[in-house]
């Protein structure tokens, strides 16, 4: 009889090997890595080789279920999973408190003058005339008010601003002050002081910032991407800084590595990072437990409860 196989391209620690034995003792698991496919037992894939994408039907045949590493997850074949019935989760959820800190240090990167103090640091210049402003009282427009917006919006209601959540269906989330769908965007953009794009990428979120909300935002307020880089038109967002936008900070590109000829690299008024605020100290320890327990109910009822992927919105 052929072994069912779990096939993981995250490393293992031997607790969590054995924690996956105990509940499905009927697989056997496998350390798979970039250059090893996964066996054609394999019914289930802790975390995801983008080179077997293409190649399914000969490398995973009787492939059921993907638990992906990342939150997003436009980068399956997510019509091919959902031709063949095989199963998706995400790892919406562990990256709520990582971005939303970030997504605070890079307003007050740019509201308390942080960022210009550090320039003049590394030329030994002391400028104690720096423009600064409060983030208390100002208010930010939050797009995409999920897990990590609503966590976005805890933290700003901390800091005393006042919170517009905007996602598909305008239904109420925590922590937000009020809530509009994102068709109605355009109307609350030119209240909004800080902008905080965290959308994920779908048909209907591609370059969804653009020339036209561009110009409905603010003059000189700040614009912050922390969600997909392609919902972003990277040209029209420069444009927008030229005329509009006073400042952008920006953890996700359209293009990764951002390229060295990207005009963003010499911008006094964009901060870039290098798609990191989503990192956590200890990452495998907080994504393991969201597999166990779809394991478990995977194991148990050939479902999974936890961060389905829902194909019909591609997250």
């Amino acid at each position: 009889m052929t072994n069912k196989q779990i096939g993981s391209y995250r490393k293992l620690t031997r607790e969590q090997e054995k924690s996956i034995k105990q509940v499905a003792p009927g697989y056997e698991i496998v350390q798979l890595s970039t250059e090893k496919s996964p066996d054609p037992n394999v019914e289930i894939l802790y975390g995801w080789n983008k080179t077997i994408g293409s190649h399914l039907e000969e490398k995973a045949p009787n492939l059921k279920w993907v638990q992906a590493s990342s939150a997003g997850v436009d980068y399956f074949p997510q019509n091919y999973f959902q031709e063949n019935g095989i199963l998706l989760t995400n790892a919406s959820g562990i990256h709520r408190k990582p971005i939303a800190e970030s997504v605070i240090g890079m307003l007050l990167f740019h509201t308390r003058g942080i960022g210009k103090a550090h320039a003049n640091q590394l030329q030994s210049k002391w400028n104690d005339q720096l423009t600064v402003q409060e983030v208390h009282d100002k208010i930010i427009l939050i797009v995409g008010s999920g897990e990590i917006g609503q966590e976005v919006g805890k933290l700003a209601k901390n800091f005393g601003m006042h919170t517009i959540g905007i996602n598909r269906s305008g239904e109420k989330a925590p922590f937000m002050d009020e809530q509009y769908t994102q068709k109605t965007i355009g109307k609350y953009l030119n209240q909004a002081d800080y902008v905080i794009n965290i959308l994920p990428l779908t048909k209907e979120t591609h370059y969804f910032f653009n020339r036209k909300l561009f110009e409905n935002m603010k003059e000189n307020s700040v614009f912050v991407n922390v969600g997909r880089g392609l919902t972003v038109n990277t040209k029209e967002l420069i444009e927008a800084l030229d005329k509009q936008i006073g400042f952008a900070a920006l953890d996700v590109f359209e293009e990764e590595p951002l390229p060295e000829s990207s005009e963003l690299w010499h911008r006094e008024d964009v901060l870039i990072l290098p798609h990191i605020t989503g990192n956590l100290e200890d990452y495998e320890a907080a994504l393991f437990p969201i597999f166990l327990e779809n394991l478990t109910t995977f194991v148990e009822k050939g479902n999974v409860i936890k961060n389905k992927v829902d194909f019909n919105k591609g997250y």
